[in-house]
């Protein structure tokens, strides 16, 4: 009986074991070009629809951090029949990133064209599947939320405020409308008594004049 417990404990243990390293190799895969490793995957695991993300190429040689020279290999990703070309960032020694939002669940595929150390690649390597995002979101993005119905309170707010600044500009041109209409009047009014002004001096001048003219006659009549 012990030794029953005892086989099916290792076979747990196994199968745990087996499990794990077909999902870390699945995860990421390493292609061997002659010495050097190269380890191909996803930055972040599980990779999701839609959240950024990036994939990392990882050089080694004899277990050490390889560094290569990014122009002379060609990295792209590929998803059915479209491809991107991606460009390298150094994250670390022998370890460089390209960052990628994936937009579609399904498989990927990373396409490494050119040369690794001096020996010529082309290949091919499978990485692993993105998922769908709804596994892990909550709460439900169909469901209501706060932000959701606070939305609708803030459009009418913005809607009250805009017509109050249309309300207010109107009235501001009204005024400044009938500021100019005064400004008219003004000088109209300024116009018209500059007008009486100069016919009051010009009366004033010709009756002054009539003035001296009948003192003058008068005088010369006096005198004959």
């Amino acid at each position: 009986m012990v030794k029953r417990y005892i086989i099916l404990l290792l076979i747990g243990i196994i199968t745990i074991i087996v499990v794990g390293n077909s999902s870390n190799a699945h995860a990421h895969l390493t292609l061997n070009v002659r010495d050097i490793e190269v380890e191909v995957g996803w930055l972040n695991e599980p990779p999701l629809v839609g959240i950024m993300n990036g994939i990392t190429l990882e050089f080694t040689r004899n277990s050490k951090p390889f560094i290569i020279e990014p122009s002379e290999l060609s990295v792209s990703v590929k998803y059915g029949g479209v491809s991107k070309t991606l460009e390298l960032q150094p994250l670390s020694d022998g370890k460089y990133v390209s960052p990628i939002i994936p937009t579609r669940t399904g498989s990927y595929v990373v396409v490494l064209k050119g040369s690794i150390g001096g020996y010529a690649v082309n290949a091919e390597v499978p990485i692993e599947d993105v998922e769908d995002k709804s596994g892990i979101s909550f709460p439900d993005a169909t469901e209501s939320t706060d932000v959701q119905r606070i939305v609708p309170t803030l459009q009418s707010s913005l809607i009250q405020l805009q017509n109050k600044a249309d309300k207010a500009a109107k009235e501001a041109e009204e005024a400044k409308r009938a500021i100019e209409e005064m400004r008219s009047m003004m000088e109209n009014v300024n116009n018209d008594a500059d007008r009486a002004y100069n016919f009051g001096i010009m009366g004033l001048s010709v009756g002054i004049a009539g003035v001296a003219i009948g003192i003058a006659v008068m005088t010369r009549r006096g005198r004959l």
